[in-house]
């Protein structure tokens, strides 16, 4: 028998090895044993000279002919890995079993020999590193379903979600916030908060209220805008997430759209300035002036006009109102539009029934919105409004039963 099977044992691994050894004849009975080979035996007591292995060690039962094929060489070698010892009042014990042919060359009758090595250590490493494994797996698994079941709710919320950088660039939107700016998620990611913000001081105050309070800012509203340019009004809370090291990593924002509340609160607020202010004044001519400034000022509307027949609004206005000329006779304006030149074109205009938008809003007796300027073909004064700065109109009739008075319109 050559040494090769031997050195494939003792090399199967790169570190230092013990075995234990047993010697057998053709009738597996015990030859010769190292000295502390018994401990690894079910059956201590059984493994002496003479004595059948199969007796201390049962894993030899219904092996005998791969015992005998080993004796008469026509096997080399033949492994039991990790097989498991279990004692009363000690831990258990895991083993290797190799069983080769006695290697000396001229031993004339074959004999067996049994090497035992003690894997309990590697054993107890492997199952450990498969528990952490499994663990890992685990955890792996439920911060997967975490996510899917985080991801779900953040897209099924009604209120926008936004995820930003300390320095404002946005790193995750959901579907209400891309629904709400017009956005694609596409379009916003890594942009600067800046695009949909009028407020380009914003990060820097949230940076600061929770840098001197150490507490999020809650319940503040922002002039936000749409990828049409149009303005939303947004109830924002933010929540500022913080590295043990104390530097701020991402900034959180829920927002919700409360445009359509302002509005109303804004038409509520106007309603009740109209009816103060007519209830103080002594006639129409001292009330329109204030009636302009509250309409503009309530609903943010940045030019207001007065349009009548006559020198002002009266209810004497003639029943050939097909034929009347439209003249402004009051104008308010906001102090943040610079509208000179168009103010004084307006002055000098007129309008017949269904010219411009006083006359359409006349002959049809009904309020008119224009979204854009640019695609209302009033050559008159288009030109000279969106030179400054005013881009939609909106007008409405001033109606006493079914005798038109007048017509307001803003800008």
């Amino acid at each position: 028998m050559k040494y090769e099977v031997v050195e494939q044992i003792f090399n199967k691994y790169s570190t230092l090895r013990k075995f234990e050894y047993l010697e057998l004849d053709v009738h597996f009975c015990i030859l010769d044993k190292s000295e502390q080979v018994q401990r690894f035996a079910s059956q201590p007591q059984a493994v002496m000279l003479g004595k059948d292995i199969r007796i201390g060690f049962p894993e030899f039962i219904g092996k005998e002919d791969i015992l005998q094929s080993i004796i008469q060489g026509q096997q080399e070698i033949f492994e039991l890995i990790a097989v498991k010892r279990t004692f009363e009042h000690q831990p258990d014990i895991y083993i290797n079993i190799y069983i080769i042919r006695e290697p000396r060359e001229k031993s004339s009758d074959g004999k067996l020999m049994i090497l035992i090595e003690d894997v309990t250590e590697k054993i107890k490493i492997k199952q450990d590193l498969l528990k952490i494994n499994n663990a890992a797996n685990l955890l792996s698994m439920t911060l997967v379903a975490y996510k899917n079941y985080m991801d779900t709710v953040i897209s099924s919320m009604a209120d926008a979600l936004l995820v930003t950088t300390n320095t404002g660039k946005i790193k995750k939107v959901n579907l209400a916030a891309q629904k709400l700016f017009d956005f694609s998620e596409e379009e916003l990611i890594n942009q600067p908060m800046s695009l949909i913000f009028d407020d380009n001081f914003l990060l820097l105050r949230i940076i600061n209220h929770y840098s001197k309070i150490n507490r999020d800012l809650q319940h503040f509203e922002v002039v936000c805008r749409k990828k049409t340019r149009e303005k939303v009004l947004v109830a924002f809370s933010c929540a500022v997430m913080q590295k043990k090291n104390e530097v701020l990593e991402d900034i959180i924002y829920i927002g919700r759209d409360i445009t359509s509340r302002q509005r109303r609160e804004q038409r509520n607020n106007a309603q009740y300035a109209i009816t103060r202010i007519l209830s103080e004044s002594q006639s129409i001519k001292q009330a329109m002036p204030e009636i302009l400034q509250a309409i503009c000022q309530s609903l943010d509307w940045d030019v207001g006009e007065l349009w009548t027949t006559s020198e002002y609004i009266s209810t004497n206005v003639s029943e050939e109102s097909e034929n009347a000329v439209l003249r402004c006779v009051e104008i308010w304006t906001s102090r943040v539009v610079s509208v000179r030149e168009f103010k004084a074109i307006t002055w000098q205009t007129t309008y017949l029934p269904s010219v411009g938008l006083p006359g359409q809003i006349w002959a049809r007796r009904s309020p008119l919105w224009i979204k854009n300027i640019l695609d209302y073909g009033d050559l008159q004064r288009s030109p000279t409004a969106v030179a400054a700065g005013l881009r939609s109109a909106f007008g409405f009739p001033i109606l006493d039963d079914n005798k038109i008075l007048g017509v307001m319109t803003f800008f």
